[in-house]
């Protein structure tokens, strides 16, 4: 058998360790070997999906704010008017 020992030790007056300490005792049926094998590798995989994601995406810049004079806004109000008034 090729198996690697480690020790874990949780100081339960300390917040995130109380809290692991409650995440193994919460998985009924499972080693708490199995159970800290399987976040390890969830956490993993979501690392390596989310820094995959991150690579693929192509940020855009956001287009220029268009500015509009008087004469504009009052054709856009007076169409978005005579709109409402058509129902």
């Amino acid at each position: 058998m090729n198996i690697r020992k480690i020790t874990l030790r949780l100081n339960l007056d300390k917040e995130n360790d109380r809290l692991a300490w409650e995440y193994l005792r919460s998985f009924k049926g499972q080693s708490y070997t199995e159970t800290v094998v399987n976040a390890l590798i969830r956490k993993d995989w979501a690392e390596v999906i989310a820094e995959k994601i991150l690579e693929n995406l192509k940020f855009q810049p956001l287009p220029e704010e268009k500015t509009i004079d008087e004469t504009e806004q009052a054709q856009c109000d007076e169409a978005i008017l005579d709109f409402i008034n058509s129902f």
